[in-house]
This record gives C-alpha cells, sequence and structure tokens, in this order.
C-alpha cells in the first residue's frame, strides 16, 4: 500500500500492542471507488482525509509540448456520524488529457456524504504554447488555473516551448502531504524536433505523469503517461511535433477517501 496507508497501519499497530485492556486505538478504512461507508457501532466521530483527481495534462502542438496537470491537495475534514448509518461517496474520476491543441481537463472533486465533504481536483495543464504553464495543485471549483513553473508545490511542469526543448519536471506537493513523492519527467526532444511535454505534478499518494517525447518531422508527438489510480497527482504533457500534430496529454490519477476513527 501507500505510504500514507502504511503509516497509518503502523499507528494502529502500535497502539493495539501498547494499549491496555479496554483502551481505545486508531483503525481506517480507505475508500478508492465510489460507493456507501456504513459508520460501524459505537462511532460517532470520524476524521476523512481526501482528494480529487489530478489535472489532465496539455496537448502539444506544432513544435511546442503541452503543460504537466497539477496534483490535487489533500484535504480534511472531522464529521460526526451515527452509528450504523450509511454514507454515499464519490471518488473523482481521472479528468482527460489535452488532445493535440487542447488544455488539459481539470480534475474532478471527491465528495463524501454528498454535501458532508468536498475536495477538488488539480488543473489540467496549459496547451502548447510558447509561455506553457502546467495546471495548479488546486482550482476554485471547475476552471483551469495556471502556474509559473517552478514556484508552485504539486504544480504540473511547463512544457518546452520551442523546437528542441525539454519539458519541465513537475513538482512535488508540501513535505507534509505526501512530500515522498514527485512530479513526472518532462519529455525529451532533440536536434530538429518537437518540444517535450510537461511532466504532471505529483499528488499526495503518488508520482505525476511523464510528458510526451517531441517527434520529428511530420511525426506526431508523443503522448503523456497517466498518472495511477488513486493517487491524485497529474498527466503528463502531450510532446511537440517539429512539423506535424502534437501529442495528446495523458489524464489525471484519480481521487480517493480515507476515514479515521477511533474504537
Amino acid at each position: 500500500m501507500r505510504r500514507f496507508l502504511a503509516f497509518i497501519a503502523a499507528l494502529i499497530t502500535i497502539a493495539a500492542l501498547a494499549a491496555p485492556a479496554g483502551a481505545s486505538y486508531y483503525t481506517e478504512a480507505v475508500l478508492t471507488s465510489s460507493g456507501t461507508w456504513t459508520a460501524p457501532a459505537g462511532v460517532t466521530k470520524v476524521t476523512i482525509y481526501g482528494c480529487g483527481s489530478g489535472g489532465g495534462g496539455g496537448g502539444g502542438t506544432t513544435t511546442t509540448g503541452g503543460g504537466g496537470g497539477g496534483g490535487a491537495s489533500l484535504g480534511y475534514v472531522e464529521l460526526t456520524v451515527a452509528p450504523g448509518t450509511g454514507y454515499s461517496y464519490t471518488i473523482a474520476a481521472a479528468p482527460a488529457g489535452g488532445a493535440a491543441g487542447a488544455n488539459g481537463t481539470v480534475g474532478n472533486a471527491t465528495t463524501f456524504g454528498s454535501t458532508l465533504a468536498k475536495f477538488y481536483g488539480g488543473s489540467g495543464g496549459q496547451l502548447g504554447s510558447a509561455t506553457d504553464s502546467g495546471g495548479q495543485s488546486f482550482n476554485n471549483g471547475g476552471a483551469n488555473v495556471y502556474c509559473s513553473p517552478g514556484v508552485a508545490p504539486g504544480c504540473g511542469g511547463g512544457g518546452g516551448g520551442t523546437t528542441n526543448t525539454v519539458g519541465q519536471t513537475g513538482y512535488q506537493p508540501l513535505a507534509a502531504v505526501g512530500g515522498a513523492y514527485v512530479g513526472g519527467t518532462g519529455g525529451t526532444s532533440g536536434a530538429s524536433t518537437g518540444a517535450g511535454g510537461g511532466g504532471g505534478g505529483a499528488g499526495p499518494y503518488g508520482n505525476g505523469g511523464n510528458g510526451g517525447n517531441g517527434a520529428t518531422g511530420s511525426t506526431t508527438g508523443g503522448t503523456g503517461s497517466s498518472a495511477a489510480a488513486n493517487t491524485c497527482a497529474g498527466g503528463g504533457g502531450g510532446g511537440g511535433s517539429a512539423s506535424g500534430t502534437g501529442g495528446a496529454g495523458g489524464s489525471g490519477g484519480t481521487g480517493v477517501l480515507y476515514v479515521v476513527w477511533t474504537i
């Protein structure tokens, strides 16, 4: 399992071994696909950790590579629940990467209990341009917001803006929320090839997708890699082509929820 799950599992094990009879300790549920979670008997308070899906990578164009999608930010909320009651939740689906010459799609939101908790996704990467930018690690609830490459945790890397320019690597999230993961690698480029696509921004639970490589002549640019499921990471941007069509961006990683409580 991912580092966060391993960390929580270790805490549970330690607490269970150290606690005297009748003492309480932490347990949790990992929700990776949409459904219903039922509060166990005796449980009245939970903490929900979650993130939406990472943004899709931007599509490359003739010459330029697309920007990587942003990794979604991790959030949490403390809730009062009723034992035996079922709470519906939706795990954010993966947003599509941009087609050639199109922006990546903004990440979808993960929700718990319909209106009890909502965690937004990352922004999509910008289509290939001379001033190409990656998507931010958060958005305002539906619109793409771009960031200057190199300044924001979880931001997607910018694609190369001119022929023979390597795409930028995506960025890590804040160290406190998944800093062990890294952004995707920018796509490669060479003499007389289109620019590489930007790497996707890292999510709280996984690495960003790699950018697509630039292509020579009229060959289509490389496709950006999609981020893995339940990582909330951004997809890689599509590579540019020297004189042909740019590559498509990769999809962002789907969302996830962790429900933690004491028993």
